[in-house]
């Protein structure tokens, strides 16, 4: 090879690296061509993670790829998102792409078309009640004998983990004491913010409701209350509330009126959609009476409830508590004046009407 062709390739290859380096660059971060503006714009990316997994990723139409699924170099904009399986209801939404970013959804749960129901029980009274472990069923009986016999002055009571948290009649204040009625501690420094009568002079009916790290106490149909961990007083947060309950995850509370369901975060969410501690958000809102809600613990980002219909008949629904453009909810069951119940041991849902006991799989087409 002569020096000149020698000197032709050396400089070909530079004038190949000059061009080529400029263009690798800019695709490493994340730039890309758009051939309708001919403009080079930057990117961001969509990652979706469901339960099942090996769902069907389709974006504006397209199938791109199945979960758990990283999709890049995207432009930005507004994607119809559509994630399905065979046998299990489609999700669906509009999500919004940004330059450099990667926009998530995470917590997609997919129902089946047909979940799976099986009878188990009949004359059961209470769901709650019928999965109490002999451990509990000892610890209830025991308190019951504690409040009859040691303490008195008793306006409401729950036991949670072997201790019984109870509010004093005479003062509206909160205290704890083990299922012995040993230690007895003051939870509350100041009584609730409102008298223990009503207008007419009926005695108020509270229930309390604990977790590892909140409590709260409400009237059904009335005020609720949530303890402020650090103050130790009790601060209003709703009004007309039927029913409440925290999150397994301790980092929410839901609660319910006749007609909205709400939820309240506990604390600071770094996850997508983001959220801080103190906000508040309707969830949704019906003409018909809400009977129950409660958290689908199997992911801690959905609500499953109950809306009264006619000639007695509920349906049963579920739905995220993601609000980024609408929320996925769907049918489960209907049932006449049922109870939910979800059993975190073995992630079924119970359903008890007329004494009769079935479960439901939602995992499962």
């Amino acid at each position: 090879m002569t020096r000149p062709t020698r000197r032709i390739i050396f400089f070909g290859f530079i004038a190949i690296f000059l061009i080529v380096t400029p263009g690798v660059l800019f695709y490493a971060s994340g730039y890309s061509f758009d051939w309708e503006s001919k403009q080079l714009i930057k990117t961001g990316s969509f990652y979706f993670q469901s339960l099942p997994e090996g769902a069907k990723v389709m974006i504006n139409g397209k199938l791109t790829d199945t979960t758990p699924s990283y999709i890049g170099r995207l432009i930005p904009g507004t994607y119809q998102i559509r994630i399905s399986k065979d046998g299990f209801s489609s999700w669906q939404k509009k999500l919004n792409i940004q330059e450099q970013l990667a926009t998530e959804a995470r917590n997609i749960f997919l129902i089946p078309q047909k979940p799976q129901i099986q009878s188990l029980a009949q004359n059961v009274t209470s769901t709650k009640e019928y999965f109490f472990t002999q451990q509990q069923k000892d610890a209830q009986k025991q308190a019951a004998l504690t409040l009859s016999l040691t303490l008195k002055d008793i306006l409401s009571f729950v036991v949670y983990q072997n201790n019984i948290y109870y509010l004093q009649k005479s003062n509206l204040i909160l205290y704890q004491t083990d299922i012995f009625g040993n230690a007895k501690e003051q939870i509350s420094l100041q009584p609730l913010p409102e008298g223990g009568k009503s207008d007419s002079g009926q005695q108020k009916k509270y229930q309390i409701v604990i977790s590892p790290e909140q409590t709260a106490v409400f009237e059904p149909g009335g005020k609720l209350y949530l303890l402020d961990k650090q103050t130790r007083i009790f601060n209003l947060l709703a009004d007309g509330i039927r029913g409440m309950e925290f999150s397994p995850d301790n980092e929410k509370a839901l609660y319910w009126t006749d007609h909205e369901i709400w939820v309240l975060w506990l604390k600071e969410v770094w996850a997508q959609p983001y959220r801080k501690a103190g906000d508040k958000e309707l969830i949704t809102r019906y003409a018909d009476k809400i009977i129950q809600a409660l958290w689908l613990a199997k992911t801690n980002e959905h609500i499953i409830y109950s809306v009264a219909g006619a000639n007695g008949e509920a349906q049963i629904k579920i739905t995220e508590i993601d609000g980024r453009d609408q929320r996925n909810t769907f049918d489960i069951y209907s049932a006449k004046n049922p109870e939910i119940y979800w059993n975190g041991n073995d992630d079924l849902l119970y359903i008890l009407t007329d004494g009769k006991l079935s479960s439901v799989d939602l995992s499962k087409a």
